[in-house]
C-alpha cells in the first residue's frame, strides 16, 4: 500500500500564516498522543500513529512557526525511545524537520550499529553542522557504520573528506576498504589523485573489493576525459583493455579508448570485431555509432570478410543502422552469402541506406527470392528513404526484365508514389500479362477519381479476359476512395451504357460502390437483363449496397430469385444490412416469416445474435421463439445467450430469465454451459462471506515485498502455536468485498489471516471463488486449496479452484498478502458449475 499525502492549495500568505497558527494546537495535540507509541515499536506493532507523526512532519510548510516546537517533541520522543525500530523511524522524521539543534543527537547514534544508517541519512541533510559530525565521526567508527559515513561523505562529495577516507582502502575489514574505493571515485572529480591509490591496491585486491576499485578507476578516467584530459584517461583505459583482464573490463576499456583515442578508434574496434571472443565481438560492433563517418563506416564494412555468420548478421544490422550509402555494394555482396540469416540480414540493411543505387538491387532480390527473403527485400523497397527512389523504381518498370518490373510497380503501390501513375497506366496495357496485371493491380492504390475513366476502359476492354477481375478489384479501392457518390457513378454509367455485354456485369456489380440513386436505378434494370451473368452481377451488387434503401429489393429476391445462389446472395446481403437498420426487430421478423430453408434459418439467428442493436428486448424475443425448435433450437440459444448478454446491465431480470429458458430447453452442452457462464458473471458479486475472524498484519523484517511475506509461514498456518490474537472483522466491509487497511492499517509487504467456518448440509462437490489485491493462499479443512502468487486489483471471481465440502463444519482459511496499492479479497462457495450454493450457513468464531 502506498502513503498518499493531500496537499492544501495556500490562496494568500495571509491566509497560509493564519490558519497554520490556528491549527498549531491541535496539530501539536495530534502529533504529542501519536508519539506516545513510538518509544517502544517495533516492527509489525500497528502502523497508524507513524502515519499521522509522517503526515504531520511532512505536510509541515517550511516557514510554520510550530517547526521547532515539533522538532523538540520529536527530539524528546528519541532520547526517550528504547527500540531500534523506533529510532529509526525517528532520525527519518528527523531528516525532514531537523535543524543543526538535533545533530548531537543524532552523532550520538553512530555508535549504535542498528541505528547508525538512519542517523547517518538524517546528518548528510544537515550540511552545516552534519557533515562535520559525519566527518568526526569517520575516526572514531569502524565496520559497517564507517563503511556508511564514507558512503555518505562520497555521495554529498565533500572532497575534504578525501584525506581521510584514502588510508581507508588498506582496511582490514572489506566492508570499509570497499566503501572507501567507491568513495575515492566519486571525490576524484576528474583531478586524477584518486588513481595512484587505487592502482596500488588493486593487484592485491579480490572480490567486491576488485570489483569497487575497477569501478572507480573508470569512473575516474571518464571525468578526466570529461575534463578535456583525454591522453591521461586514455592510459587509465589501457590497462583495463589488456588481454587478460575480463571480458566486462575489457569491453569498458575499448569504450573508453574509442572516446579518448578519435583517430585510432575505427582500428580499435575493428580489430575488437574481428576477435575470436564473441562477447568481445558483440560489444565491438554496439560500439560503432561511436565513431562517425563514411571513411569508418568503410573501415567497419572490411571486416565482414573475416567473420562468421552471426557475427557478420550483428555488423550489418550495424551497418544498417547507421544508414550510410558508403557500405552499399559490399552489403548488397553479403546479399548472395550461403547462409540465409546473413542475406536477410543485409536485404535489411539495404532497407535503411540512403542511397538510390540500391534501389534495383532490392527489387532483383525481392524477384529472384521467395519466402522470408523476399519479405525483408519487399519491405526494404517500401521503407527506403533516398532521394529519386520513386524515380528509380518508375525507370525498373520501364525496363524489360518482368520479374523485376513486377516487384518494382508493387513498391511503387506500396510507397503510395502518385508521380508514377503515367508510367503505370502505359504498363497496364504491356504485352506481358504478368507485367499488365500487376500494374493494373497498383492503379487501384494510385489512381484518384480524375483517373477512374483510363481505369474502367481497362476493365470494358482488357486485353485478356483474365485482367477483367483484377481491373474490377482495382476500380472498388478506387472507388472507396472518391468521397461523393455521383463522381462515383458518372464513369460508371457512361460506361455501361456502351460496354460489351461480358463487360457488363463486371460495371454492374461495382456500382454498388457507388451507392447512388442513378447506380440504383440502373441496377434495378439489370435485374431484368435475359443475360444470367448481369442478372446475378445485379443480386450480387444489391446485396453489397452499402444502405437500407435496397431492403425491400432483397426481400423480393429471397422470396421470388430463380435460382438458390440468387436467394443466398440476397439472404446475407439483407440480413447485413437488417444489423444498420432503425428497426433491426422488424425486418429480421419480415424475412423470418419469408425463409424456409433450416441453414437460411440459421444464417438469420446467427445475424441476430451479433446485431448490437437499441431494441434488444425485441430482438430477444424474436430469438426465443425458436429455441423449442429441434433443427434451430442450438442457433436459437446461442442467438440468445449473445443477445442477453448485452442486455444484463440494462435488464438484468429479463437476461436472466432467457438464459435460464437456454438451460432448460437447449439440447445443445455446449450452448448451455454457455448460457450459465454469463449468468455467473451476472451474479458474480451475489453471496460473498463476509463474517471473518483475522489476525495480523504479519511481516518479514528485511524482506520488503509482498513475495516475501506471502512465501513466510507465520504462525497461523504453523500447526500447534497459541497465543495468535483473532479479532472479528468489522470495519472495511462492503457489499461483496473487504478492506484489510480498515483493521490492520496501512502496511505494505505484509500478510494477514482470515478464518470462518462453513456449516454444510452434506458432502459435496464445491467451487472456492476469490479475489485479492494482491496475493491469497487458502486452506480447507487443514488442507492448502490455492497456492499461486499473483498480484492485481481485486476483482470476483480471479481465483476459482474446486473443492469437497464435508457434511458439517468446515474450515476456512484464507492467507491475503498486500504488497503495495491496496490490501482487499473477497471470496465465496459455489456449486462446481458456478451456480449458487444453496443451503450453506457461515460463522465466525
Amino acid at each position: 500500500m502506498k502513503h498518499t499525502f493531500r496537499t492544501t492549495l495556500l490562496l494568500t500568505v495571509l491566509t497560509a500564516a493564519s490558519c497554520a497558527l490556528a491549527a498549531e494546537p491541535e496539530t501539536l495535540a495530534k502529533l504529542d498522543e501519536a508519539l506516545k507509541a513510538v518509544p517502544a515499536f517495533q516492527h509489525g506493532d500497528s502502523g497508524g500513529p507513524l502515519m499521522e507523526i509522517e503526515r504531520i512532519v511532512f505536510q509541515l510548510p517550511t516557514d510554520d512557526p510550530s517547526r521547532e516546537a515539533i522538532e523538540e517533541k520529536v527530539l524528546e520522543t528519541l532520547q526517550a525511545a528504547t527500540t531500534a525500530d523506533a529510532k529509526q523511524f525517528l532520525c527519518t522524521q528527523l531528516r525532514v524537520i531537523g535543524t543543526d539543534r538535533c545533530v548531537p543527537a543524532l552523532e550520538g547514534l553512530l555508535a549504535d550499529p542498528e541505528v547508525a544508517d538512519a542517523a547517518v541519512y538524517a546528518l548528510g541533510r544537515l550540511e552545516t553542522r552534519g557533515i562535520p559530525a559525519l566527518s568526526r565521526a569517520l575516526e572514531k567508527t569502524s565496520g559497517r557504520v564507517q563503511a556508511a559515513i564514507v558512503n555518505a561523505l562520497a555521495d554529498l562529495e565533500v572532497c575534504q573528506a578525501f584525506g581521510k577516507i584514502r588510508p581507508l582502502l588498506g582496511a582490514s575489514d572489506p566492508i570499509v576498504a570497499t566503501a572507501a574505493a567507491r568513495a575515492l571515485g566519486r571525490l576524484d572529480l576528474g583531478r586524477g589523485v584518486a588513481i595512484a591509490p587505487l592502482t596500488a591496491a588493486r593487484p592485491d585486491a579480490a572480490g567486491p573489493l576488485a570489483l569497487e576499485i575497477d569501478n572507480a578507476l573508470l569512473l575516474c578516467a571518464e571525468q578526466m576525459a570529461v575534463r578535456g584530459e583525454k591522453a591521461k584517461a586514455a592510459a587509465v583505459y589501457e590497462g583495463f583493455y589488456k588481454p587478460d583482464r575480463p571480458i566486462q573490463l575489457r569491453c569498458a576499456g575499448l569504450r573508453g579508448l574509442v572516446l579518448t583515442q578519435e583517430d585510432k578508434a575505427v582500428g580499435l574496434l575493428r580489430e575488437a570485431i574481428q576477435s575470436e571472443d564473441p562477447e568481445l565481438q558483440r560489444t565491438a560492433i554496439a560500439y560503432i555509432p561511436l565513431a562517425e563517418g563514411p571513411q569508418a563506416t568503410l573501415g567497419f564494412a572490411g571486416a565482414l570478410d573475416a567473420l562468421q555468420p552471426e557475427g557478420k548478421v550483428l555488423l550489418l544490422q550495424a551497418l544498417g543502422d547507421r544508414g550510410d550509402a558508403a557500405a552499399g555494394g559490399v552489403i548488397w555482396a553479403e546479399a548472395k552469402d550461403p547462409e540465409q540469416a546473413v542475406r536477410i540480414a543485409a536485404l535489411e540493411a539495404l532497407g535503411k541506406l540512403r542511397d538510390v543505387s540500391v534501389v534495383r538491387a532490392l527489387a532483383e532480390a525481392a524477384a529472384k527470392t521467395e519466402g522470408t527473403e523476399q519479405k525483408v527485400a519487399r519491405a526494404s523497397l517500401l521503407r527506403l528513404d533516398a532521394d529519386d527512389a520513386n524515380r528509380k523504381l518508375i525507370e525498373l518498370v520501364e525496363g524489360n526484365e518482368s520479374s523485376v518490373r513486377i516487384e518494382a510497380l508493387g513498391a511503387l503501390a506500396g510507397r503510395d508514389a502518385a508521380e508514377a501513375v503515367g508510367a503505370v497506366l502505359e504498363a497496364a496495357s504491356d504485352d506481358d500479362s504478368s507485367v499488365r496485371r500487376a500494374a493494373i493491380s497498383a492503379l487501384g492504390t494510385l489512381v484518384e477519381a480524375s483517373d477512374l475513366p483510363a481505369v474502367i476502359r481497362l476493365a470494358v476492354e482488357p486485353k485478356q479476359a483474365e485482367d477483367r477481375p483484377v481491373a474490377e478489384e482495382a476500380l472498388g479501392r478506387v472507388l472507396t476512395r472518391v468521397e461523393d457518390a455521383d463522381d462515383r457513378s458518372r464513369p460508371l454509367l457512361a460506361a455501361l451504357k456502351a460496354a460489351p455485354l461480358e463487360a457488363r456485369p463486371t460495371l454492374v456489380r461495382l456500382l454498388s460502390k457507388a451507392g447512388s440513386s442513378q447506380a440504383l436505378a440502373a441496377v434495378r434494370a439489370a435485374l431484368g437483363s435475359p443475360d444470367a451473368a448481369v442478372a446475378q452481377a445485379a443480386v450480387a451488387a444489391l446485396a453489397r449496397w452499402p444502405d437500407t434503401t435496397v431492403t425491400d429489393d432483397l426481400l423480393k429476391l429471397i422470396a421470388s430469385a430463380q435460382n438458390d445462389e440468387q436467394k443466398s446472395l440476397a439472404l446475407e446481403g439483407f440480413v447485413r444490412l437488417a444489423a444498420t437498420a432503425d428497426n433491426p426487430t422488424a425486418m429480421y421478423v419480415r424475412v423470418l416469416d419469408l425463409v424456409e430453408r433450416v441453414n437460411d434459418r440459421k444464417l438469420v439467428l446467427a445475424r441476430l445474435g451479433e446485431s448490437d442493436s437499441s431494441d434488444s428486448v425485441e430482438v430477444l424475443q424474436l430469438a426465443k421463439r425458436f429455441l423449442h425448435d429441434e433443427q434451430l433450437g442450438p442457433s436459437a440459444g446461442l442467438a440468445t445467450l449473445r443477445i442477453a448478454n448485452r442486455l444484463k446491465d440494462r435488464d438484468a431480470e429479463r437476461a436472466r430469465a432467457a438464459l435460464k429458458d437456454v438451460i432448460e430447453t437447449v439440447r445443445h452442452d455446449d450452448v448451455r454451459q454457455r448460457a450459465q457462464e454469463v449468468i455467473n458473471d451476472m451474479e458474480k458479486y451475489d453471496d460473498h462471506i463476509l463474517k471473518w475472524v483475522g489476525a495480523g498484519p504479519f511481516t518479514e523484517k528485511g524482506k520488503a515485498s509482498g513475495e516475501a511475506a506471502y512465501a513466510t509461514v507465520f504462525a497461523p498456518e504453523q500447526s500447534g502455536v497459541q497465543g495468535i490474537q483473532w479479532q472479528p472483522i468489522t470495519k472495511g466491509i462492503g457489499s461483496w468485498e473487504i478492506n484489510l487497511e480498515s483493521t490492520f492499517g496501512g502496511v505494505d509487504h505484509c500478510a494477514a489471516y482470515l478464518r470462518t467456518r462453513v456449516l454444510s448440509p452434506a458432502e459435496q462437490e464445491a467451487q472456492l471463488e476469490m479475489g485479492s489485491d494482491d496475493a491469497v493462499k487458502a486452506w480447507l479443512n487443514g488442507a492448502a486449496v490455492y497456492d499461486q502468487y499473483g498480484g492485481g486489483g481485486v476483482a470476483p471471481r480471479q481465483k476459482r479452484v474446486k473443492v469437497k465440502l464435508q457434511k458439517g463444519w468446515n474450515e476456512l482459511m484464507l492467507k491475503v498478502v498486500d504488497h503495495e496499492g491496496g490490501w482487499v479479497f473477497c471470496c465465496r462457495l459455489r456449486r462446481p458449475d458456478g451456480t449458487a450454493l444453496e443451503g450453506l450457513k457461515i460463522e465466525a468464531q
